[in-house]
């Protein structure tokens, strides 16, 4: 029999990563309930400092109007596009010019990532394609620092 508890749902169902999963079995889930501007609120009505800011994906904020409309527009149209097998959509293109105009020198293409530990893993496969294309497939050497966290994917993690 399933529980409407969040809190026994989560315990049973979710996988929380970077946690002690004893610990976490002990401790149980902080439910988040909401956020506006640099904080969130908990279950329980505390208000806390986002210093991750959602790890590091909701860096402008929670709750700025602006960007609640824009990606609500977006959801409308077309929610999400992959950028693989040569597709391409004009939200991405566009960001992507944007971003490339201000871009310093000859920076100007754009590779858009789901986050960190996708971005470390898609430079190890660009960098990798770059020298087998180069004619040194041998070049395949990266340092790191040790217990470094660059990710949590198999060639990002520390």
């Amino acid at each position: 029999m399933l529980s409407n508890s969040l809190a026994e749902l989560d315990r049973r169902h979710l996988i929380h990563p970077v946690s002690s999963f004893r610990g976490h079995e002990q401790r149980g889930v902080r439910i988040l309930t909401g956020g506006q501007g640099a904080t969130v609120t908990d279950s329980e009505g505390r208000t806390l400092i986002d210093g991750f800011a959602g790890l590091w994906c909701v860096n402008a904020g929670y709750g700025h109007e602006s960007i609640v409309e824009a990606a609500a527009e977006q959801m409308r149209k077309l929610p999400y596009a992959t950028g693989y097998f040569d597709l391409g959509a004009e939200a991405p293109i566009r960001l992507a010019a944007a971003l490339a105009e201000r871009a310093p020198g000859d920076l100007n293409h754009v590779y858009f990532t789901l986050g960190g530990s996708d971005a470390v893993d898609s430079t190890i496969r660009f960098i990798r394609y770059y020298w087998h294309a180069k004619g040194q497939p041998g070049r395949d050497q990266f340092i790191s620092v040790a217990n470094g966290y660059h990710g949590s994917t198999t060639m990002g993690r520390g």
